[in-house]
């Protein structure tokens, strides 16, 4: 163990080595504690996440909640191109899930650029459907969720969870007569394929 306290200090990784004592401080999940004398903010606040993201979210479930935020708040700022490394689909789809609603609904932007460029991902597309229908969604936001749903869910027919999450989003939004035609027509369209 001391030489994983040792590393738990290296400036990147070492969120692995404080994951590991945390670990192997006990032998039952309840029984297990992080060692008092690691400093877990100076730890989180030097991490790279991105090196193994579901082993991160798995450090996240483990912390004591007054660490919870400095966690979040170091992905959120990795996603906002802050540092070296970035935040995966995994990660997103975490920050989608646990970060704090308006902060993702400020960064509605960046998310709508990194679909653009993950064509393939399915989950932070489902996280971000889910985030904004949670929220009524002024004309021009809807007519651009739509547009890039439509044209998304074209060139992805066989997904179906990705359709309830859009079907599921526009349910709770105020469609115009136009949209709500243009939402029927299309559904129509894929259920007769």
């Amino acid at each position: 163990a001391p030489l994983f306290h040792a590393r738990s200090k290296a400036p990147r990784d070492g969120w692995l080595a404080a994951l590991l004592l945390f670990h192997l401080s006990a032998d039952t999940e309840a029984a297990r504690a992080f060692p008092a004398d690691l400093d877990l903010t100076s730890i989180i606040l030097a991490a790279d996440f991105s090196i193994a993201p579901n082993r991160s979210t798995n450090l996240f479930n483990r912390l004591p909640q007054i660490y919870k935020t400095a966690f979040t708040s170091r992905i959120l700022a990795s996603f906002d191109g802050d540092f070296e490394w970035k935040p995966d689909s995994a990660l997103i789809d975490w920050l989608l899930r646990n970060a704090p609603r308006q902060a993702m609904l400020d960064r509605t932007e960046q998310i709508e650029t990194w679909l653009k460029a993950h064509q393939d991902d399915t989950h932070v597309r489902n996280g971000y459907l889910g985030l904004l229908s949670k929220q009524a969604l002024d004309k021009a936001q809807l007519d651009r969720v739509i547009a890039d749903t439509e044209a998304w869910l074209k060139a992805h027919q066989d997904d179906t969870n990705t359709r309830n999450g859009y079907l599921g989003l526009l349910s709770k939004q105020a469609l115009d007569k136009a949209q709500l035609d243009r939402v029927i027509a299309d559904t129509e369209a894929w259920l007769k394929a």
